[in-house]
């Protein structure tokens, strides 16, 4: 009988494909180690749903973002109210004392005060995004005998149009909060389908790398086990 007709014997064969799978194993883990990753080939599916959670996270943020410019618009918008609110008051106080006055002279400037007070207002409200919305609000910016009245109510419903303002804009600072919790939410769901446990890939390294070792110990004695019924037949 020749060395050609001699095959693996089965203990042999057997630590071999032992020693395969180990080594297999040894190198997912130490792969799962190094990139803080579980194998997407071992659990595909837990990987589909991480995809699909961070595929919200990322339909969430564009809507974030779209939150925050409503709320930064708003936040001017309110410091635009204001202004303009402010500018009012002070023409306003322009009139009544043009009202108690019956010298021209004084009455001329009182109604360029008033004029560029009223201008500056319209200004302010064009700069503060707001124009468009509170043009028909403004009053006209000749003094009159009733510009009081009419600066009377311009005030009340800019007061009301910006009451109406923050609360869209509280509306989106909720809005903005819950987004930022769903974020959270998911991307701590996605990783706990998808991060690796390394405290737990490290023990398995360990023990695979002892398998390895006692693998490649068991084929060497196997090994010359079968040297040792070759040298019978030589």
């Amino acid at each position: 009988m020749s060395i050609n007709d001699i095959s693996l014997t089965s203990g042999t064969n057997n630590a071999l494909v032992a020693l395969t799978k180990t080594t297999n194993g040894l190198t997912q883990s130490l792969q799962s180690l190094s990139t803080g990753q579980k194998n997407p080939v071992s659990d595909p599916t837990s990987f589909s749903m991480a995809q699909g959670m961070l595929s919200q996270m990322s339909d969430l943020s564009a809507q974030k973002d779209s939150m925050a410019n409503s709320i930064t618009s708003g936040n001017l918008a309110q410091a635009g109210y204001q202004g303009v609110s402010s500018l009012l008051q002070s023409a306003q106080g322009v009139a009544a004392a043009a009202q108690n006055t019956s010298d021209p002279t004084a009455q001329a400037g009182y109604a360029a005060s008033y004029q560029n007070l009223v201008d500056q207002a319209s200004q302010m409200a064009s700069d503060a995004g707001i124009g468009s919305s509170v043009a028909s609000l403004m009053p006209p910016n000749t003094l009159t005998a009733n510009s009081s009245s009419q600066l009377t109510n311009s005030m009340t419903s800019l007061n009301t149009q910006s009451a109406d303002a923050a609360t869209s804009m509280a509306s989106s600072s909720i809005q903005q909060t819950f987004t930022d919790s769903m974020k959270n939410i998911l991307q701590a769901g996605a990783d706990s389908l998808t991060l690796t446990d390394l405290n737990e890939q490290g023990a398995n390294a360990l023990s695979q790398q002892t398998q390895q070792q006692l693998g490649v110990v068991g084929i060497g004695i196997s090994a010359k086990s079968a040297q040792s019924v070759l040298k019978l037949f030589a």
